[in-house]
């Protein structure tokens, strides 16, 4: 089951108090089918795990992994997870509350359940800049970084230009993965 997951605050200075959190799933093997779960949540003045922390991840999980359960008659053996909008210095604590919310859910659905995990967050937001060698221009759209350079020795990650535009968005992916479940 491939998973995206995002969470949206609104406009800097708005009166709004709560962040909507988007999660899209799919349900088949191919994948072509897809569910959602979209949910309000309150924004924290302090948090302990950051801005991003998505609270009902346990809740969320366990409803989709179930949809997924029910087109099958299975559920799924691996859930592959795409985060958008961690920013470096909530990293370790989103990741790590987010995870122990997952495996929880797979545990409620069935102590015997242990799906392989994969989690994957997704950057926009970092201050990375890549230019064409003896030029100003962007790099082109398509281009996948991942040289010792440029990447973090402790960690699987690269950096890419997935698509042409006017300003070329790079973006930096952090590839976690997890063949045992605790």
């Amino acid at each position: 089951m491939y998973v995206g997951i995002d969470l949206s605050h609104g406009p800097a200075g708005s009166k709004r108090t709560s962040s909507t959190v988007a999660v899209v799933a799919s349900i088949d093997a191919i994948p072509t089918r897809y569910v959602k779960e979209i949910y309000l949540q309150e924004r924290p003045m302090k948090s302990t795990h950051g801005w991003e922390y998505i609270v009902d991840m346990k809740d969320i999980m366990k409803s989709l992994i179930r949809q997924y359960k029910e087109l099958n008659h299975y559920p799924p053996n691996a859930i592959i997870i795409y985060r958008d909008g961690i920013s470096n210095g909530e990293f370790c604590t989103i990741f790590e509350a987010e995870l122990t919310a997952i495996r929880e859910a797979c545990v409620e659905l069935s102590t015997a359940y242990r799906p392989c995990l994969s989690y994957i967050v997704v950057n926009k937001k970092h201050h990375t800049k890549f230019m064409t060698k003896n030029s100003d221009t962007n790099i082109p759209a398509a281009t996948c970084i991942d040289s010792d350079d440029v990447t973090s020795p402790n960690l699987y990650d690269f950096h890419s230009a997935s698509h042409y535009a006017e300003k070329v968005n790079k973006t930096h992916v952090i590839v976690i993965f997890f063949d045992e479940f605790e």
